[in-house]
This record gives C-alpha cells, sequence and structure tokens, in this order.
C-alpha cells in the first residue's frame, strides 16, 4: 500500500508541475487581447492557428485537472484503506496479546493445580 501511495503522490507533483507550466503558459498567452493576436500574424490562418493552439492548451488543462483530481481521490481512497488495515492489525496485536497473557494465567493455575496433587 504505502508504494502505491508514494506512486501516486509523485504522479500528483508531476501533475502539479506540468499544472503550474500550463497555466503560466496560458497567462501569458492571455495577457494579448484578440485584436493583438490578429495585428501579430501575417495572415488570418496564422491568427486562426493561434487561437487553435490556445484551445489545445486550454484543454490540455482541463485533461491535467481532471486527472489530477482522479489521483487525488485515489490518493485519498489508498490512504483510508492503508489506515483500516493499520487500525486492524493494531486490534490483531492487541488480541494477541490479551491472549497471551490469559494463556500464562492458566498455565501457571495449572502448574500450581498440578503441584497441589502431587
Amino acid at each position: 500500500k504505502s508504494g502505491t501511495i508514494k506512486q501516486l503522490v509523485a504522479g500528483i507533483g508531476t501533475a502539479d508541475k506540468e499544472l503550474a507550466a500550463a497555466v503560466r503558459e496560458l497567462a501569458s498567452r492571455s495577457e494579448d487581447n484578440l485584436l493583438e493576436v490578429m495585428l501579430q500574424n501575417d495572415n488570418l490562418s496564422d491568427f486562426f492557428g493561434a487561437l487553435n493552439s490556445l484551445e489545445s492548451l486550454q484543454k490540455r488543462i482541463h485533461e491535467v485537472l481532471d486527472n489530477l483530481r482522479g489521483q487525488k481521490a485515489e490518493l485519498e481512497r489508498q490512504r483510508a484503506e492503508l489506515e483500516d488495515f493499520q487500525e486492524d492489525q493494531q486490534q490483531i496485536k492487541s488480541l494477541q496479546e490479551i491472549e497471551r497473557r490469559e494463556n500464562r494465567h492458566h498455565r501457571g493455575r495449572r502448574i500450581k493445580v498440578y503441584q497441589t496433587r502431587v
């Protein structure tokens, strides 16, 4: 479980970095208004190419966000499972310790009964 959690944390870190880079790029491109973008391009096809590029970037940001949300949800699920497993293990350990104590107590009792009979 901890290996899976480490992989998810690493994947989330990578997705965070990718998202930050994409948002920075989008912000730098968004500073220009449509008229400026139009004037920066020599022809209309270049202008539409720039718009398509911007749309692709926005689509990629949405994809990364969706992926990030999914990874974070999976991470929370894995952490909850690990926590439940650890609690179960602790309960088992406690029960085993109680059983060990009872066995020692009963063993001591049997020895006393045996010694009394002998």
